[in-house]
């Protein structure tokens, strides 16, 4: 079914929330700036620029490599006609960037704008190298083009589009990222067909990915009113429903929505996850045989071994959880989360070095993971390097992970007053 290659799609925001049940991002400040970005697309839906801009510069104050934000706050400017303030945001997005069509484009409509057209030819046509699909560039320098010939009317701009159809427009802004101007489209789009289920869903699960819950849930209306949106509807609902940390209601969205597509792999471990945050133990048998489903149905998919295996972990199966771990690298040995838990079953046994071989091997594919900074701290003070041990406990000590940053301060604060009490006794 084709439903299976959209819920599919939902897989980093699976992984990237494997053991919590929060709402994606899960950081205090990105949490912050996601606020003040949603604040400001219903500023900029009601067309109150001001406020949007002022909301957009909260959400960078919070997280300057918001790249969503800086992207909106220029487009308001250029909805304002403050083309050099507008332009200062797109270039500073293509610094974080500098793939980004969407701003390459908007840069060259400043610079057209203000009358430096060589500047816009540039940014117009590198924007359609790095988007062919990408319609605006190509029409906006052909528009630049006859403006020229024509002495300088008709500047264009990013309105300046030709009528396409509303399901394609919207194909295309999902693309092209574009999930904001994707979901104002959305609303305006009256075909309620299977197809345009489909790409409903897409959005959706992009929202739901950026942690646009209100959006994502919003877009779960629009589906059910589609032919053969129900079951996508109740999946992205569901998910919605978990991520709100409403896990009743998501049980019972994603009951049916599993029930509807049993082999369909993204409704089964969304089921899993919204079973295991409820906590209690028939919940938790339910979760594993969902995770046992995924394996089945799917055994090159490692989302069904790594979560049964964090089951276990937390059940202190040691000897499943590590079959279930091994299971997961034999699919991917790049899997972090994998070699995660299997470092901590050698922790538990004991076996250091086999812990500290797993966690540099985290840091070998992800030196921004800090919790495997943390363990492997852990671990080494363990095998008796003690200020090594110390050193990267505390290299974590201001994580924007909450959790990992609260493990840290105590675990540094008891490290020390260990070296203390022993340089005393010395």
């Amino acid at each position: 079914m084709r439903h299976q290659a959209i819920m599919m799609s939902l897989f980093c925001l699976i992984l990237c929330g494997l053991r919590t049940a929060q709402a994606s991002p899960q950081k205090e400040k990105l949490n912050q700036a996601e606020k003040a970005f949603q604040e400001g697309n219903r500023w900029a839906q009601k067309r109150h620029f001001d406020k949007a801009i002022q909301s957009y510069q909260e959400a960078l104050a919070f997280h300057p490599n918001y790249e969503s934000a800086r992207l909106h706050l220029g487009n308001c400017l250029l909805e304002q006609k403050r083309f050099e303030e507008a332009q200062a945001q797109f270039e500073e997005l293509l610094l974080i960037n500098p793939n980004h069509a969407v701003a390459q484009n908007n840069l060259g409509t400043c610079h057209a704008h203000l009358g430096r057209w060589d500047e816009a030819i540039i940014c117009f046509t590198k924007a359609h190298e790095l988007d062919p699909d990408y319609d605006s560039p190509q029409e906006n320098l052909e528009a630049l083009l006859l403006t020229m010939m024509q002495g300088g009317k008709n500047i264009p701009s990013p309105e300046q589009k030709p009528q396409q159809d509303p399901v394609e427009a919207l194909q295309s802004m999902v693309s092209r990222n574009s999930l904001h101007e994707g979901y104002l489209h959305a609303a305006k789009v009256q075909e309620r067909t299977r197809r345009a289920a489909e790409v409903f869903a897409q959005l959706a699960i992009r929202c739901l990915q950026e942690g646009n819950l209100e959006e994502a849930e919003k877009i779960a209306q629009w589906l059910y009113q589609c032919e053969k949106g129900e079951a996508l509807a109740q999946f992205v609902l569901g998910a919605t429903r978990r991520l709100q940390n409403r896990f009743g209601e998501a049980v019972l969205l994603l009951e049916r929505a599993h029930q509807a597509c049993p082999e369909d792999i993204s409704p089964a471990v969304e089921l899993g996850l919204s079973y295991e945050a409820r906590n209690g133990k028939e919940d938790r048998a339910n979760a594993l045989a969902c995770y046992e489903h995924v394996q089945r149905i799917a055994p090159e998919d490692p989302r069904g071994y790594i979560l049964a295996g964090f089951l276990y972990l937390d059940e202190e199966d040691w000897e499943r959880a590590e079959a279930e771990f091994r299971e997961a690298l034999d699919v991917n040995q790049r899997l972090v989360h994998a070699w995660n838990g299997l470092g901590k079953i050698f922790f538990i046994r004991d076996d250091f070095g086999g812990a500290e071989q797993c966690y540099r091997k985290i840091l070998d594919l992800d030196p921004t993971f800090d919790e495997a900074k943390l363990n492997l701290g852990y671990t080494i003070w363990h095998e008796g390097n003690l200020h090594e041990g110390l050193a990267l406990v505390e290299s974590v000590i201001e994580s924007d992970d909450l959790e990992v940053r609260m493990k840290a301060r105590d675990a540094s604060q008891s490290m020390r007053a260990f070296l203390m009490k022993r340089a005393r006794a010395s």
